[in-house]
């Protein structure tokens, strides 16, 4: 059965001899199609963490609020490291807690181990539906920030941060996130900046990466580098123009390049450098 919503529009009308615009709503019925939903998973390997999973449904867009969560599916992990090999299985926890970005609802008991050399291969199969979900990641070479500068402007006292670091392999395509934050005293961290990009705008070997001028002195810091495959920094990229275009009613529509087979999301190792810090106001 088709599903049809209706949408209220408001049309402006000039009317001639007036100074007034008036305005009138009219109703028309949109002939929507029926929506099947996909799997959506959101699973990051991170070095010393326990391995665990967000699975949920897609929705259309004009579907209920939340996202319906998937409890019987069959999920394993395949972790193939140098000298040896495991396979691990994930339950499904209706009570998992609740940890600010890093919500699921299945978990192991294995914690990813970091081997540069070792790759992961996720399977997921849903009970009910019949639907495969596969990716795979590899681990990658752990970055390291080799300095922050902070710059303050002469004109209102603001400052910037300037983070260097040496890319990883000169000689391959290397992709890298940074999230800068500021601290604020009894509340959550305020991102500053998102930014992803490619390592090949550099001097020499080296990168150095400029934050918006959002720190004033005594500000706290907090500067995060993440070196990430492909896969995952064209996931961003699509992600940021598909909210972008959601936004914006002229904007052209984005499909999102999800990281997996046979479904919708991302699965991939996540490896970073952290740095905390004050900015000081120097003469």
């Amino acid at each position: 059965m088709n599903t049809f919503k209706k949408l209220a529009l408001l049309l402006p009308m000039a009317i001639l001899g007036l100074t007034a615009c008036d305005s009138f709503q009219k109703e028309i019925d949109v002939d929507l199609p029926d929506y099947e939903g996909e799997l959506v998973v959101e699973c990051y390997l991170r070095p010393g963490k326990r391995m665990t999973l967000l699975l949920t449904k897609s929705l259309p867009y004009f579907g209920q609020v939340g996202l319906p969560q998937v409890r019987n599916a069959e999920v394993t992990i395949g972790s193939y490291h140098t000298y040896r090999s495991s396979i691990t299985q994930f339950s499904y926890r209706s009570n998992a807690p609740f940890i600010p970005g890093e919500y699921f609802n299945y978990q192991s008991d294995a914690y990813v181990s970091y081997d540069p050399e070792s790759y992961y291969l996720l399977t997921i199969k849903d009970k009910l539906t019949g639907q495969v979900i596969t990716g795979r990641a590899e681990a990658l070479v752990q970055p390291h920030i080799s300095e922050i500068e902070t710059r303050f402007r002469k004109s209102d006292t603001t400052a910037f941060l300037l983070t260097k670091f040496e890319d990883i392999e000169p000689n391959k395509r290397n992709y890298y996130r940074i999230l800068v934050k500021r601290r604020l005293e009894g509340t959550k961290d305020k991102l500053v900046n998102d930014i992803k990009f490619e390592g090949n705008l550099k001097t020499g070997n080296q990168i150095a990466i400029g934050s918006s001028y959002d720190f004033k002195d005594g500000d706290q810091a907090i500067v995060t580098l993440y070196h990430i495959s492909k896969p995952y920094y064209d996931f961003l990229r699509t992600m940021d123009g598909a909210q972008q275009g959601n936004q914006n009613p002229f904007a052209q529509p984005t499909n999102i390049k999800s990281t997996v087979e046979g479904g919708l999301g991302v699965f991939t190792f996540l490896t970073y450098d952290e740095r905390k810090f004050r900015v000081k106001f120097e003469e």
